[in-house]
């Protein structure tokens, strides 16, 4: 077994070769073979809550509490560009091929980037609390958004198609794609609802605006 001193959240990038640590000083980026920390992304925010890697390993995003950015770090470059999120980062997710970093943020707020141009795509007040999590299907069809109730967008669209769950009292806490995309789990305390996405509680055409 290995310690290493850290808080908050962590995640592996996809190849496994990394680990991205929050620490005092930063978002450490620990090389998993030797066990040294290779570089250190400065954070501007308090206290970290979302890290996530894209899928081909080229990007990592990060941002947390008490500053309204997320930081995008080019892992090939080691280029790092602050997106302006408009309120804290609560949760972050890339797209299966890389090219949209999804934020959730504590005024209730979506926002989607286009990579590498950082061009805003969708920028969407999504209901009444703080997303907390977010989650792309593996096609990239569908991102799964998770606040008091789990909100379901068309990524060709940028439109809801419908409802999943419903956690009024503490919100979504987690949200997973089964590999492939035939159910979406989601928890809120020490509960786990499995849904499945093809099969939303309201249409969008019935649904609310």
């Amino acid at each position: 077994m290995r310690t290493l001193k850290g808080s908050g959240r962590c995640a592996f990038s996809p190849a496994g070769d990394l680990l991205a640590l929050p620490a005092a000083d930063g978002i450490q980026l620990w090389d998993t073979a030797k066990w040294q920390v290779m570089g250190t992304l400065r954070k501007p925010w308090s206290e970290t809550k979302a890290i996530a890697f894209s899928a081909d390993g080229r990007y990592m995003a990060a941002g947390g509490l008490g500053k309204d950015v997320i930081a995008v770090l080019d892992l090939a470059t080691g280029e790092t560009q602050e997106l302006a999120t408009g309120d804290w980062v609560m949760s972050a997710a890339f797209s299966a091929d890389g090219s949209i970093l999804a934020v959730g943020v504590t005024n209730y707020r979506v926002r989607l980037w286009r990579l590498p141009s950082c061009e805003v795509v969708l920028d969407r007040r999504n209901g009444r609390a703080a997303v907390c999590s977010l989650a792309f299907s593996r096609d990239g069809r569908i991102l799964a958004v998770g606040e008091q109730a789990v909100t379901l967008l068309d990524m060709t669209t940028l439109t809801p198609l419908g409802h999943c769950g419903s956690y009024q009292d503490r919100g979504v806490q987690g949200l997973a794609f089964s590999p492939d995309g035939r159910l979406l789990a989601s928890t809120c305390g020490a509960f786990v609802a499995l849904e499945d996405p093809s099969r939303p509680r309201w249409q969008a055409s019935s649904g609310p605006a």
